[in-house]
């Protein structure tokens, strides 16, 4: 009897990278992902860390973290707004990983 692997390639982690990087402004899951892509959530956490030595969540924050940086600057647009705009249900949780990425809020970096 062959044994089953769940060994998932680069090629897939790859996939799974590209995907988050078109949808991380999105509230997306690993679970959600893992049913598009038909992967087991597990195997698509234990893939990515294996490829690119982090967390898909821990990606998913960074990515997040600098788009908003780049938004900040504009003062035209509300706080709100850009914690919607990357991906953000509720203000306070963006407020805290912006001040945990940064080391200040997103109020005291845009008006330095």
């Amino acid at each position: 009897m062959k044994k089953k692997t769940n060994e998932i390639s680069p090629k897939t982690a790859s996939a799974i990278k590209r995907f988050v990087d078109e949808n991380f402004h999105k509230n997306i899951r690993v679970e959600e992902i893992g049913k598009i892509i038909g992967i087991n959530q597990n195997s698509i956490r234990k893939a990515f860390k294996s490829q690119y030595n982090m967390t898909i969540t821990d990606y998913i924050s960074g990515l997040r973290m600098l788009k908003a940086k780049k938004m900040i600057i504009n003062k035209e647009i509300m706080i709100k707004e850009i914690s919607i705009e990357c991906g953000y249900e509720y203000v306070q949780n963006f407020t805290r990983a912006f001040k945990k990425k940064f080391g200040l809020s997103p109020e005291k970096l845009r008006n330095q």
